[in-house]
C-alpha cells in the first residue's frame, strides 16, 4: 500500500434496509485518514442517494415550479439536503454515506487531502444481483432489475414503485469499468 499513488474505496453494495456497518464505515475512515497522513490521493465510490431528493421532488405533481431548474437540478455544494420521511429506512444509507463524504471534504480542506468523489448510478451487468432463492439468498431485496426478472419467473405481477411513475436509467458496467480507467490515468492514481 506505501508504494501506490493513491488508494480506491469501492463500497459494498446495499440491498437492503441495511446501514453501512459500523466496521465498514470504521475502514473507510482509517483509509481517508491514512491517504491524508501519507499524501495519497483518495478515490472514493459513493452513492447517488447521496443527496436525497431536490426540493422539486416534493412539490405538488400540478406545481410549476416541478420545471423550474432551480428546484429540481441537484448541485451539491449549494443544494439543501433533504431525506425522506423517518419510516423510510433506506435513507439511513445515504446519512451514513454523507457522513464519510463530510469528512473526506474535511480532510482535503483542513489537511490537503487530494480526492475525488465518484457516485456511479444504477450500473448494471451480469450476475450484479440475484434473484431470489434462484441463483442468490432467499431473503432479501434485489435490485429493480432482478425484482423484475423474478416476478416474471414465477408468473407474478410486476411490483411497481409509486405505480409505474418511477423512471430508471442504467449504466452498463463496461462503461463503468472504462471509467474508473480513465480517472485513475487522468488523476496519475496508479496501484501496483
Amino acid at each position: 500500500m506505501h508504494s501506490c499513488d493513491g488508494r480506491l474505496i469501492l463500497e459494498t453494495p446495499v440491498t437492503d434496509t441495511a446501514t453501512l456497518t459500523d466496521e465498514l464505515r470504521d475502514k473507510i475512515i482509517k483509509q481517508v485518514k491514512y491517504c491524508s497522513d501519507n499524501n495519497k490521493r483518495l478515490i472514493y465510490f459513493s452513492t447517488c442517494e447521496e443527496y436525497g431528493k431536490t426540493i422539486g421532488g416534493y412539490l405538488p405533481q400540478d406545481s410549476p415550479l416541478r420545471h423550474d431548474p432551480a428546484y429540481y437540478i441537484l448541485k451539491e455544494d449549494i443544494s439543501p439536503c433533504i431525506f425522506s420521511s423517518i419510516e423510510k429506512q433506506r435513507w439511513s444509507y445515504a446519512c451514513v454515506t454523507q457522513l464519510i463524504e463530510r469528512i473526506i471534504y474535511a480532510e482535503g480542506a483542513e489537511n490537503g487531502l487530494e480526492f475525488t468523489i465518484v457516485r456511479p448510478f444504477n450500473w448494471i451487468s451480469p450476475r450484479t444481483d440475484f434473484i431470489l432463492g434462484i441463483d442468490g439468498p432467499s431473503e432479501g431485496v434485489p435490485r429493480v432489475l432482478a425484482c423484475f426478472s423474478n416476478n416474471l419467473l414465477r408468473r407474478e405481477p410486476l411490483k411497481l414503485v409509486d405505480g409505474g411513475q418511477s423512471q430508471r436509467t442504467f449504466v452498463y458496467i463496461k462503461m463503468g469499468d472504462d471509467y474508473i480507467q480513465d480517472l485513475c490515468a487522468k488523476t496519475k492514481v496508479f496501484f501496483h
